[in-house]
């Protein structure tokens, strides 16, 4: 009975096996995701996740950078099922205030637009074939774009979603 019920809980976990893969991968993704968007720079004279990106600034150094500041963005690779990442230093100084884009509250001209050969993107999971996220305002409606805090409604929380792929089916992708 032993031997039935280790061998039984063997198959169980062989077989799920990709599935906690997949499961720890997400957990790890929304984590980094989430501590960044708990330290972003949310201001009206900033732009933040403009169109529904996830584009932000962040009070979190940047690799080269002198100052806990960056510009960070995120994009699914779908063709290679991966996230991609871009951090870009923001050098803040009394002389140059050119890497903050006060007023302009619709893009972020810093952050390069996400190109496979582009060293500002490096690849931070794989697995990875959709992220989305959704703002919530504070009546309790949701949208895939930022509230604007025009005194009827402003966004009161962000649900970030993303879609994973065990090791093999990602291997199957790849081979195709």
């Amino acid at each position: 009975l032993l031997l039935q019920l280790l061998s039984g809980t063997s198959r169980v976990i062989a077989q799920n096996r990709g599935r906690f893969s997949a499961d720890t991968r997400a957990q790890a993704v929304l984590g980094l995701i989430e501590q960044e968007i708990q330290d972003g720079i949310i201001r009206k004279d900033l732009a933040a996740f403009p169109g529904g990106r996830p584009e932000f600034y962040t009070q979190r150094r940047a690799q080269g950078g002198a100052r806990p500041v960056s510009l960070v963005g995120y994009h699914v690779d779908t063709t290679k099922g991966t996230l991609q990442r871009a951090a870009i230093p923001v050098s803040w100084s009394p002389t140059s205030a050119t890497d903050f884009s006060f007023g302009n509250t619709n893009s972020l001209p810093l952050l390069p637009p996400y190109n496979s050969t582009n060293s500002a993107w490096r690849e931070v999971a794989s697995g990875i074939v959709a992220l989305r996220l959704t703002f919530v305002g504070i009546d309790g409606s949701s949208s895939s774009t930022q509230f604007e805090s025009d005194g009827t409604n402003a966004t009161s929380g962000v649900l970030v979603t993303i879609a994973t792929i065990d090791d093999r089916t990602e291997s199957r992708l790849r081979d195709t």
